[in-house]
């Protein structure tokens, strides 16, 4: 989800990632323009932009993980594949991942 509109995802889809696009993702890119979504999560910055946060929301809809960083802060992607992996580990065996999953 992104407060930028579809045209800039396009754009951003369309740049290569070594010139700080995304290049061509296999997800959709929710364009939230008007807010809805960042003001229903609380990530909303009182500038009206969107604070750089994560949700990691189960096939329930129920979210298992929320991470929101303050604007100078980026995301770790790795550690966002790696918490994926332990919530679809956990709902198919039914066990608690261990420390250093």
């Amino acid at each position: 989800v992104s407060i930028d509109s579809a045209f800039t995802h396009h754009a951003w889809r369309n740049t290569p990632v070594e010139k700080g696009g995304i290049g061509p993702v296999q997800f959709p890119i929710v364009a939230d323009v008007r807010h809805d979504i960042v003001r229903a999560y609380g990530v909303e910055h009182p500038d009206g932009v969107a604070l750089r946060a994560s949700f990691l929301i189960d096939k329930n809809g129920i979210v298992q993980h929320q991470v929101v960083n303050n604007l100078p802060l980026g995301r770790e992607v790795d550690e966002m594949l790696r918490l994926v992996e332990a919530l679809q580990f956990t709902e198919e065996h039914g066990e608690v991942c261990p420390a250093g999953w």
